[in-house]
């Protein structure tokens, strides 16, 4: 079929989150409160660690990187999204979108997937848009923007499957398999502080890797997922994770507590 005759789309309208009409307010407050608190605990974070250099190590170099991402992820979904429940109008440009696909499937897959990426933000926005342009979602995602596309969208669904499900479930399950053996090392350990001390990290640790995960295996193994559940998911990983990753590693580290107290001035004993 020829395309003379369709409309090109020059920009998305975000349906934004289901069910929620007359909630726009609380929403709003709840999701500010969350994006601030994310973007305050992770900054603190940074702070702490680049001005402490007993924290210069590879632990908290992963720790830094972890904090960018969330701050990234964080910044990338959530200042539309309150923008979009303040407003009337909930229209974003055909570059807004392509950016916000790009990116978040950047962040959220890191350098190891660069490459697939790239080839997901070629292959979506290659394909052709001639309406309607009504995104069924709170935000650009490879999904709800394939599916308004004018063409065979077969192979973005599959390299979705495969790239924001396939790849994390397998790392999920590599990273549960390694600490069945972490978990063996702490149970042989003579001393009682010891297993205390790599218990406490190891549990952060899980904790983190199931937040980022878990939500992330749900909604991209299963496309037709319900609308509710696979919005609340979705919600929980871009807006509440990055806020409680920060929680999870500041309060269950010493280090980074200790950090902080010197950050602001406070008084630390030598160890």
């Amino acid at each position: 079929m020829g395309l003379v005759n369709h409309t090109v789309v020059t920009h998305f309208i975000l349906l934004g989150i289901h069910n929620t009409d007359g909630l726009q307010t609380i929403l709003f407050i709840v999701f500010l409160a969350f994006y601030l608190c994310t973007l305050l605990g992770n900054l603190l974070i940074l702070s702490a660690i680049l001005a402490d250099s007993r924290l210069h190590t590879p632990m908290y170099f992963f720790l830094c990187n972890l904090s960018v991402l969330d701050l990234g992820l964080a910044s990338i979904i959530t200042p539309k999204l309150l923008a979009n429940l303040c407003s009337q109008s909930r229209v974003i440009s055909l570059g807004g979108c392509m950016s916000q696909v790009f990116f978040y499937q950047f962040l959220g897959c890191t350098e190891e997937l660069l490459c697939t990426v790239m080839a997901f933000d070629s292959l979506t926005f290659t394909l052709p848009y001639c309406g309607p342009n009504v995104v069924d979602y709170y935000f650009c995602d490879i999904f709800p923007v394939a599916k308004l596309a004018c063409a065979d969208t077969y192979v973005i669904e599959t390299l979705g499957f495969y790239n924001n499900g396939l790849v994390p479930m397998t790392c999920f399950l590599l990273i549960l398999m390694s600490y069945v053996r972490i978990v063996y090392s702490i149970l042989k350990m003579n001393s009682a502080e010891g297993r205390r001390n790599a218990a406490s990290t190891c549990t952060s640790h899980l904790m983190v890797v199931t937040l980022c995960f878990g939500p992330c295996i749900m909604v991209y193994t299963q496309p037709r997922l319900s609308k509710v559940v696979a919005t609340a998911l979705q919600i929980s990983t871009d807006v509440v994770t990055p806020m409680l990753n920060a929680v999870i590693y500041t309060l269950r580290n010493k280090d980074v507590k200790r950090a902080l107290r010197k950050l602001r001035g406070g008084q630390t004993t030598a160890s």
